[in-house]
């Protein structure tokens, strides 16, 4: 009961947070978004979502395609049902109004991505720049993955 209290608290701060400093860089292993979810997301589902009960934290390097864009509706479901399992108000999901498109490999993935950090996104990342994103992975919505982004670093310094 303690360890599930402690990850309820976690989850909150992490998704919570506005600050950029206030990400451990040391939770998020670096890890491939292919990788993560494997075939998981592969078999067609009856319902919209599958949540992973796994909590998996990653940094990935991928290229930002400069592609944003409002979330899509099974993505806003699958956060809303994400927070709600793990024990967060509706407001933990609405720091999810965006997602990002972004590239690792040959695969384009759609990344939900915390208002708090669009304009620093915005400001500080080129399209086609390389960037490290800060993940929870957190399932699938029918055959697409979802990573949920915490934060992301600018791999390419400025000139």
């Amino acid at each position: 009961m303690i360890r599930c209290r402690l990850l309820v608290a976690l989850v909150f701060f992490v998704f919570t947070t506005t600050s950029r400093a206030e990400v451990n860089p040391n939770q998020y292993p670096p890890a491939s978004l292919q990788g993560t979810h494997k075939d998981e997301c592969k078999e067609f589902r009856e319902n919209n979502y599958t949540i992973d009960g796994r909590f998996i934290k990653l940094t990935a390097p991928v290229l930002y395609a400069g592609t944003i864009r409002p979330i899509s509706g099974p993505a806003q479901e699958f956060v809303k049902g994400w927070a709600k399992v793990y024990g967060q108000s509706a407001e933990i999901a609405a720091l999810y109004t965006t997602e990002i498109q972004v590239r690792e490999d040959k695969r384009d993935y759609w990344v939900p991505f915390q208002k708090g950090l669009l304009e620093s996104l915005r400001s500080e990342l080129p399209k086609g720049g390389l960037v490290k994103l800060y993940l929870v992975y957190g399932g699938c919505t029918r055959s697409d993955p979802v990573f949920l982004a915490t934060e992301f670093e600018n791999l390419i310094p400025p000139h």
